[in-house]
This record gives C-alpha cells, sequence and structure tokens, in this order.
C-alpha cells in the first residue's frame, strides 16, 4: 500500500480537484481545496527546513503552496483572502524574503477588515494571528540585528514591532503588552528610550493576564517577561522566582533553545540573589 510523502503527495495530475479534470468542480470547491493544500504545505516546508535545511523538497513544497494561495486570492471572500496573504507572509519569511513578509501581512489585514458583521469574529482571529506572527518576526529582527550591530535596522524593526502591538491591543491586551515590552527593549539600546515607563505600564496588564488566563498558550513568555521586569524592582525577587519558575514549567515543547537557555540563566540568577 503506497503511502504518501507529504502533504500534497496525493494531490497531481488524477486529482479530481485539479487541472483539466477539474472542469465540473465549483470554483469555491476548489479554492477551499487550493487554501487547505496551501496552508499544509507552509506548515509542511517548516518542517523540512527545520530538519534539513532548504533543499529540493522545502522547495517544491513553497512553489506550490505559492501557487495554491495565489489561487485562493482571486476570491472575492474576504477571510479566505485574509488567510491566504498571512500564510504568504509565512512563507516569504521561510524563504527568507523579508522584505516582503510585511507587505504580504498587510494586504491580509486589509482583506479582513473587509468582511461584514456576520463574519467580524473569524476577520478578528485572522488579524489577531497575523498581527501577532508580525510582532514575533519583527522582533526576531530587531534583536538579529542588534546582535549585528546593526542599529539602523534593529530601529526599524522595533518600531515596526511597536506600531503592530499597538494595533494587537484592541484584540489580545496581554500579547500586545509583552511585544510593546520586547520592543521597548530594542529600542532602549538604541535611542536610550524610558525602559521603566514601559515596564511600568506593561506589569498590570501582564498580571491581570496570568490571573485570567492562567492556562493560556502564552502564559509562560508572561510569566517570563513578569520575572523579568519584578526582578529589576528592589523587594520583588522572591515574586520573580515564582513567575519565572512558572513560566519555565509552562514552556511548550516546541520552545526555542535560545529562549530555554535565558529563561534557566534568569531563574538561577534569581536563585543566588544576582
Amino acid at each position: 500500500m503506497a503511502v504518501a510523502a507529504g502533504p500534497g503527495a496525493s494531490v497531481g495530475k488524477q486529482d479530481p480537484h485539479y487541472g483539466s479534470r477539474a472542469s465540473g468542480a465549483s470554483r469555491s470547491g476548489r479554492r477551499r481545496t487550493w487554501r487547505a493544500r496551501g496552508r499544509i504545505g507552509v506548515r509542511w516546508a517548516e518542517v523540512v527546513l527545520a530538519k534539513a535545511g532548504i533543499g529540493n523538497e522545502a522547495t517544491k513544497l513553497l512553489s506550490q503552496s505559492a501557487q495554491d494561495l495565489q489561487n485562493v486570492m482571486q476570491s472575492k471572500d474576504p477571510v479566505a483572502t485574509a488567510e491566504a496573504f498571512y500564510w504568504r507572509g509565512k512563507l516569504y519569511l521561510l524563504r527568507k524574503d523579508l522584505a516582503q513578509v510585511g507587505k504580504a501581512f498587510e494586504q491580509g489585514l486589509q482583506r479582513a477588515r473587509q468582511a461584514g458583521k456576520e463574519r467580524k469574529m473569524e476577520a478578528d482571529s485572522w488579524q489577531e494571528v497575523t498581527l501577532q506572527d508580525w510582532c514575533a518576526f519583527a522582533l526576531w529582527e530587531a534583536n538579529a540585528s542588534l546582535g549585528r550591530n546593526d542599529l539602523r535596522n534593529a530601529r526599524k524593526y522595533a518600531e515596526i514591532a511597536e506600531a503592530r502591538a499597538q494595533d494587537l491591543e484592541q484584540f489580545n491586551k496581554a500579547w500586545a503588552a509583552w511585544a510593546l515590552y520586547q520592543a521597548a527593549g530594542a529600542k532602549n539600546w538604541v535611542t536610550g528610550l524610558n525602559k521603566q515607563a514601559i515596564e511600568a505600564k506593561a506589569l498590570p496588564v501582564l498580571r491581570d493576564a496570568v490571573g485570567k488566563h492562567p492556562d493560556g498558550k502564552s502564559a509562560w513568555k508572561w510569566h517570563w517577561r513578569l520575572a523579568e521586569i519584578l526582578g529589576n524592582t528592589p523587594g520583588n525577587r522572591a515574586d520573580a522566582l515564582r513567575h519565572i519558575r512558572q513560566g519555565e514549567t509552562g514552556m511548550p515543547a516546541d520552545a526555542l533553545a535560545e529562549d530555554r537557555l535565558r529563561i534557566a540563566t534568569l531563574r538561577k540568577q534569581l536563585e543566588q540573589g544576582n
């Protein structure tokens, strides 16, 4: 019995949703298939790249996904096209075509805002996830630029993260507070921004978030940031240590090795009273 090698392995010339054999299928049905295959292809390529780096398999997956997503973008459905542009942004990120990432995310946000009231919940969810990933991408680039001592680029991406985090506040205040705090940290190196003012604003929002959503997907990050802020405040070391331990315990299995190291380092510093 043959086993498919990947998400697109069973979809080819004989697939009833593709090529000349698709003449009898509805356009909306084909777009649903393109939408699904485009999404799965990007996710599968991400796995392949993490394990083996760029190669023929990843290149083929991204090329096929790019075509599938382009087909979806011809739709007049604002939610479907918002999702397609989101995955296009992720695709550009995997290709390291950084100049195109923000453009794709912005187009997706524009499409989501065009949705009617009856689909507002769907559209808002795509705005939220797009803004979160845009923030994460910009923060990563800001910190990488600082590591290269490229201060101009660091400031550029820190300001992008800050702006998108402000947009995100209407959808997810806790995630936005975390991103604003991170952006302020990057800008602090470049401009000497008053980080204490940002920390004072972020502290109650993050505390409220871990209180209301202790099992939230990002709760471990919120505990981490709380520990960082409290650890810099006299008399709050015990509280900071409690939060960093909760953050370390709550880390998902796929957390970055760099994040694991940073959390462990902070925990040890707090345990030693440094």
